[in-house]
């Protein structure tokens, strides 16, 4: 490390991690009265009795329960409370309306008061004012084995790509030391990354502790999981405990500056239920984590049982668009169109090379795509991902079909305020492509600032569709030969039309979206208004880019056609009076497929 490196290692605030699962007892309370609403299976082993329909106070106290009500959180955790005849430390955060209260026995209050409560604190104003790495090492050797007994401290950096290096160790003299392992950028989840950067951890031994029996909790007015970010009393899960074991240690933690890692392995050898590997890059194994064979086609469905049966649940809801991961080949849209059964649209997640080789076939049997660039990363070489983006859209807009290119988009804004330059200027990159969404994923799922990263990605997106050179850059490509050779020229000419006559907006009849999809590919400066008798196709097509969809009736001829388009164009304040507008459709009316008709009409003048 240079001596800037080391500057900068003293300078931002260094994050203690525990594993992301909470351990102890957990309980949902209702505020103002603290009633219990959810708690976790293990609650009546801790309390000595049925925790259902009690108030917090019953639990732990008035005291302990007026200060949860009544103070500050953030300078209340954690707070020494009795339970059942036990000292409990109990530490609280709110989410989803609800007040999330952890309670962790404390067998030996007084020494753990001692420790906890007052050198705990010490030891970390020590560490973050270390100015050195060999600083740093003295306090990690001096007081943080000695404090909480682990077996093993480690110091990790990472560089802004979120690749990471082990820079300093202290550990049990038997142990096979780790000091420079190297971890490429991608393990570690979004979740984690977040509250790594942002929270401090609690600092307590994971030998011996088991993991709440959550899969989390549900919202018991929502049914939705229960935000369990916040919590702070955390342990290693017993896959993490099972793999120390093996190699003697009782305990570890890791201090983490920045984090993500990546592990690779290469398979040696292999068997009907083993395979045995070597280890390419070494990291933290933890559990839920995904696997990616590179190059290797999976004899497997792309859809699990436990995909089947959220499928039944999302079509029962309903949901409008209904996408698939890891599509490898045709036959697994072709499955899923089955068990659809036309209840929702289909859309593909482009994530692994092979489905690359046949996304032409894919897209015979799917109504959109998603770049899923994340595994789609892991996959290919990083420098091929740009190409299969531009590759994937490229050619989703040849059929009219919706495109979404997800993840990473914003990453840096999981934990920062704003995006880096290249970020900003990947959003922009892809909507010069023709992208007709952009998604953000752990950016608004996990990440400190969620309305900052959509606000941010709405600017960026409104700022390259002002760009001058932008309509010359959305030129549509011609249909294949033996496509919809009609449609697609109604829609160009529709475009041609609304800039000639300078038209106030364009308004397209469609049964199920075609026609509205291919105007929407040629990316008209206009508003395109698509006017469809179909709830479930009015829903769909919010996807496609500049679609404004809405439920109308089916004209009953020419006249009316030209009636409904202005008075829906007008009440929408797409057009004003005396403005002309485009009107696209199809005689007859009522069948999908039979575009064939394009007429300018004009908004009636105000009278008077």
């Amino acid at each position: 490390m240079t001596e800037p490196d080391l500057r900068g290692c003293a300078d931002e605030p260094i994050r203690i991690p525990g594993a992301v699962q909470p351990h102890g007892v957990l309980l949902a309370v209702h505020e103002p009265g603290l009633e219990v609403a959810v708690a976790s299976a293990n609650a009546a082993e801790l309390f000595g009795r049925d925790v259902g329909e009690v108030t917090l106070a019953e639990l732990v106290g008035d005291d302990a329960a007026r200060r949860l009500g009544g103070e500050e959180l953030a300078v209340l955790n954690p707070l020494r409370a009795t339970a059942n005849g036990r000292d409990v430390d109990l530490v609280a955060h709110r989410a989803d309306g609800l007040l999330v209260v952890e309670l962790e026995p404390v067998e030996h209050a007084h020494t753990a008061d001692l420790v906890w409560h007052r050198r705990l604190p010490l030891t970390l104003q020590r560490l973050q004012a270390a100015p050195t790495l060999d600083d740093l090492t003295a306090v990690l050797a001096s007081e943080v084995r000695t404090l909480t007994g682990f077996d093993r401290v480690m110091v990790y950096r990472f560089d802004p790509e979120w690749n990471g290096e082990v820079i300093a160790e202290d550990r049990r003299a038997d142990l096979e030391p780790f000091l420079g392992l190297r971890y490429p950028a991608g393990d570690i989840p979004a979740q984690a990354r977040a509250l790594y950067a942002t929270t401090w951890m609690r600092l307590i031994p994971d030998s011996g502790y088991e993991r709440v029996p959550l899969e989390p909790a549900t919202h018991p007015d929502s049914g939705r999981p229960l935000d369990l970010s916040g919590a702070m009393l955390r342990s290693v899960s017993l896959v993490h405990l099972e793999y120390l074991a093996t190699m003697g240690v009782v305990a570890s933690m890791s201090i983490s500056l920045i984090d993500d890692g990546r592990l690779r392995l290469r398979v040696e050898s292999n068997g009907p239920e083993h395979a045995d590997t070597r280890v390419i890059q070494g990291g933290t194994v933890s559990d839920r984590k995904g696997v990616n064979l590179p190059g290797v086609v999976l004899p497997l469905s792309a859809m699990t049982e436990k995909d089947r049966a959220d499928l039944r649940f999302a079509l029962d809801i309903p949901v409008d668009w209904v996408a698939l991961s890891f599509v490898q080949r045709p036959e697994d849209m072709i499955e899923l169109r089955g068990l659809v059964q036309g209840r929702a649209a289909c859309l593909a997640k482009i994530e692994k090379p092979q489905a690359l080789e046949r996304l032409e076939a894919i897209l015979d049997h799917s109504d959109g795509l998603m770049v899923a660039r994340g595994d789609l990363g892991v996959e290919l070489a990083l420098e091929d991902v740009p190409i299969a983006q531009k590759t994937i859209i490229r050619a989703a807009r040849r059929r009219g079909a919706p495109v979404i290119v997800a993840t990473q988009m914003l990453e840096s804004m999981i934990s920062s305020a704003f995006p880096t330059r290249a970020e900003a200027s990947d959003v922009a990159n892809a909507v010069y492509e023709g992208a007709d969404a952009l998604m953000l994923s752990a950016e608004s799922a996990s990440g400190q600032y969620p309305l900052e990263a959509v606000r941010m990605m709405d600017r960026i997106i409104a700022r390259v569709e002002h760009d001058p050179r932008w309509p010359g850059l959305m030129a549509a490509e011609h249909a294949e030969q033996g496509g919809r050779a009609d449609l697609d020229a109604i829609a160009s000419a529709a475009c041609r039309a609304a800039e000639t006559a300078r038209a106030a907006c364009l308004v397209a009849f469609t049964a199920r979206g075609a026609t509205a999809r291919r105007i929407s590919r040629e990316r008209p400066l206009q508003p395109v208004l698509a006017l469809t008798p179909s709830v479930e196709s009015a829903r769909r097509m919010a996807l496609g880019w500049g679609l404004e969809p809405r439920v109308a009736n089916d004209p009953v001829g020419e006249d009316d056609m030209a009636a409904q388009a202005v008075e829906a164009a007008a009440a929408l304040g797409f057009a004003g009076p005396g403005a002309p507008v485009v009107v696209v459709a199809g005689v007859p009316f009522g069948f999908a497929g039979s575009t064939n008709l394009l007429r300018i009409a004009h908004v009636a003048e105000t009278e008077g």
